[in-house]
């Protein structure tokens, strides 16, 4: 099976398990393959621009499908079956000679990637590294022969992954702060609403500067956090990072001795939710834990447990109640 077909499988979720499995490896070890990926995944997500952009009557042809089946009657199969079929004919399209001037503009022009608000999303670039992009959080980066900069902008947070290439470093616009690497893995904290940028590194080296003085970087080696403090446009290197930093990826979370406070709010970021402490007295209330890769259930469980509190619901908020601590 040619490759574009299966990309358009694996894109509509047709692929079994090690059939999955087998095409993501050899997306993971094939470049162009990777680049052509992201090229259709881009088509795919953005169909509704794609159909208004191009001559090719999707609506139509899927008039014409839709006219031979009899499922009238199922109003939610004809949506779900035509958003399918308008997405695989945009990515199979590509190939038509007479979208050829629409396909080399597209190339050319930045792309965003934008996480829903509830959950984080995986994304493989042209050059194979992946990136994980928290709940809320975007993504813009170019696509075709720009990507060969590897240049992309963040704004939320996100880990990276990113893909040795000595010729080509990799660059995150982070709003004030520029990080540089040449292949390794790290976080990235950067919103716009909060006056710090935070980088912390699992493996390699990483560089990070402030926008306004790109000659002055820190060097951020394997359990290094850095800090840049927007107001004052300082760096700062931490020595030893939050080990909570990378928790809402790797479902890894510890406590040592930590105020219930700082605990709530690892946990409301990690699990996406609202925990709140009905009594003020509990946020100093200090607690010793591990999870590893627990749903929030068991988590607060645990949290219940052994601080003695009970947990009650406030519309959406869950309550954590008690008499706090000397």
């Amino acid at each position: 099976m040619e490759f574009r077909d299966l990309a358009v499988k694996y894109l509509a979720g047709e692929l079994s398990g090690p059939e999955r499995e087998a095409f993501l490896e050899s997306v993971h070890s094939d470049p162009e393959k990777a680049r052509m990926l992201s090229e259709f995944s881009s088509i795919w997500n953005g169909v509704d621009q794609l159909a208004a952009r191009q001559k090719y009557d999707l609506d139509q042809e899927w008039g014409l499908l839709a006219s031979k089946m009899d499922f009238a009657d199922e109003k939610g199969l004809v949506i779900s079956l035509r958003k399918t079929f308008l997405r695989i004919a945009a990515v199979l399209v590509i190939g038509l000679a007479g979208l050829a001037g629409w396909y080399v503009a597209f190339r050319y022009t930045p792309y965003e990637q934008v996480a829903q608000e509830s959950s984080t999303q995986e994304i493989t670039l042209p050059d194979g590294s992946h990136i994980t992009l928290y709940a809320g959080s975007e993504l813009r980066y170019a696509i075709g022969d720009k990507w060969d900069e590897r240049r992309i902008r963040l704004k939320g947070e996100a880990y990276f992954e990113v893909h040795r290439d000595t010729l080509h470093p990799f660059v995150i616009d982070a709003g004030s702060a520029t990080v540089t690497v040449l292949g390794t893995s790290f976080n990235v904290k950067a919103y716009d609403d909060e006056q710090e940028v935070e980088v912390t590194v699992t493996s390699g080296l990483v560089s990070m500067a402030s926008v306004k003085d790109e000659s002055h970087q820190i060097i951020l080696n394997p359990g290094n956090s850095g800090i840049l403090y927007k107001a004052e446009k300082k760096l700062e290197l931490v020595p030893d990072a939050d080990p909570n930093a990378v928790a809402w990826k790797t479902r890894e979370i510890n406590f040592n001795n930590t105020p219930l406070g700082e605990v709530v709010e690892v946990l409301n970021h990690v699990y996406m939710t609202a925990i709140a402490l009905g009594n003020p007295a509990l946020e100093n209330c200090p607690i010793t834990v591990s999870f590893s890769n627990q749903e929030l259930p068991a988590v607060l469980n645990v949290l219940t447990s052994t601080l003695d509190l009970t947990l009650d619901r406030e519309g959406s908020t869950l309550v954590l109640q008690g008499e706090g601590c000397d």
